[in-house]
């Protein structure tokens, strides 16, 4: 399985063992992640559903259909966030969604940041590669999207609307539409 070491964290497919750890991250953050997730009836927040949803995790990433990586705090041992590749396509259009969350305490102190751009360095450095291609584009679930450009990442809030960084343009940092 895949582990990723950030200063903060540690990115990694977890297994069932770790479903009492997510079951308090999903307690902990009901209200936190709610505009962001579909509604969610009171069986989601179970035992029983935390362990089937990481049972579902390493068969996707079995499969190679997903990599859903739980990024886990270093010093507290405990799930603070996740950045899942989903929908994976395999061959010459190599692509997936990418989705992703942060505990509301972790919030807004560059966690999310350092959890999403170790993910991506990974996974389509080793796992996705793409020769010959410098720049990404992510569509994330929820709206906005992440463009990677030559070894950087940019952060957007743009909802239902594509862009794309000009790397030749005399100001990089002027989005354009497309």
């Amino acid at each position: 399985m895949i582990e990723i070491t950030t200063a903060r964290t540690t990115l990694r497919v977890l297994g069932p063992e770790w479903s009492d750890s997510l079951l308090r991250y999903r307690i902990r953050n009901r209200e936190h992640l709610a505009p962001w997730e579909p509604t969610r009836d009171h069986t989601y927040y179970t035992a029983a559903s935390s362990k089937e949803r990481l049972e579902k995790d390493c068969e996707g990433f079995t499969r190679g259909q997903s990599i859903c990586l739980w990024g886990v705090d270093t010093t507290a041992s405990d799930v603070i966030g996740s950045c899942n590749f989903t929908n994976i396509v395999w061959g010459p259009f190599q692509a997936c969604h990418l989705g992703f969350s942060v505990d509301a305490d972790y919030q807004g102190k560059g966690y999310m940041r350092e959890m999403v751009e170790a993910a991506i360095d990974h996974v389509f450095g080793t796992v996705l590669r793409r020769k010959g291609s410098q720049n990404r584009t992510f569509k994330l679930t929820g709206g906005g999207k992440i463009i990677f450009l030559q070894q950087r990442l940019i952060l957007t809030t743009v909802h239902n609307k594509y862009m794309k960084f000009a790397p030749s343009a005399p100001d990089a940092a002027t989005p354009r539409r497309l």
